[in-house]
């Protein structure tokens, strides 16, 4: 039988217990170091932020650095 839900749920894919996405949208510029604020592979948590940032109608730059295994990262509003 069809239900009433308070909200959507979140995209598929996307884990939002695992990561405080309400902090980091905050609009500050923040960075993650691979093996402490994240676990997966540094180009898949870049990719994640985009998408994060796509589900929330955001907009997100990025700056991998490789060699230190960090993302830099500022979520903003659309143009």
């Amino acid at each position: 039988m069809a239900r009433i839900l308070d909200q959507l749920p979140p995209l598929g894919g996307i884990d939002t217990a695992r990561y405080p996405w309400n902090d980091w949208t905050d609009r500050r510029v923040w960075e993650i170091k691979h093996g402490e604020d994240f676990d997966c592979q540094p180009g898949t948590m870049q990719a994640r932020l985009h998408k994060i940032a796509q589900s929330r109608g955001l907009r997100v730059s990025t700056r991998l650095n490789k060699s230190a295994k960090t993302i830099a990262f500022q979520f903003r509003g659309l143009v």
